[in-house]
């Protein structure tokens, strides 16, 4: 095997289990979301704080925190690799992050520099009076 058909499987292999990652997060969101369906027709109405785990809430607030201080262009990719990167045991959908940046791009604190289109991402950028609001403040939970 030479180096390039090692770096071109390692990758696809990466891709696979970024994936899969994905899927499995999708499967909790889905009975989460089934838990609390269930719950309304049992009578017991579920509170919002119940349905969303606090370790799920501390990761999307990491996750804007990140993203509000990355620096120049970037898109959901760069993000989640930048997460990735500094915390090993974090895993990130790309879902998730494509909607914290769509949601801080409304609120004003992202702009966006290049729309997406088709299987090209969007890249953000961070709004100048945000990223100074928001220096020093990165904490990820464990």
């Amino acid at each position: 095997m030479d180096k390039r058909s090692y770096e071109r499987d390692r990758a696809s292999l990466a891709e696979r289990l970024r994936e899969t990652k994905k899927q499995a997060a999708d499967i909790e969101s889905a009975i989460a979301g089934l838990d609390a369906a269930y719950a309304l027709l049992a009578g017991n109405s579920p509170s919002p704080t119940q349905t969303t785990t606090r370790a799920g809430s501390d990761l999307a607030e990491n996750i804007k925190k990140v993203a509000l201080t990355m620096d120049g262009e970037y898109g959901v990719k760069e993000l989640v690799q930048s997460i990735e990167d500094a915390h090993p045991g974090i895993d990130v959908a790309r879902s998730t992050v494509g909607g914290i940046l769509k949601r801080l791009e409304k609120q004003g604190k992202l702009e966006i520099t290049q729309k997406g289109s088709g299987r090209r991402p969007s890249r953000y950028k961070v709004v100048q009076s945000s990223q100074n609001n928001n220096a020093g403040q990165l904490r990820m939970a464990d």
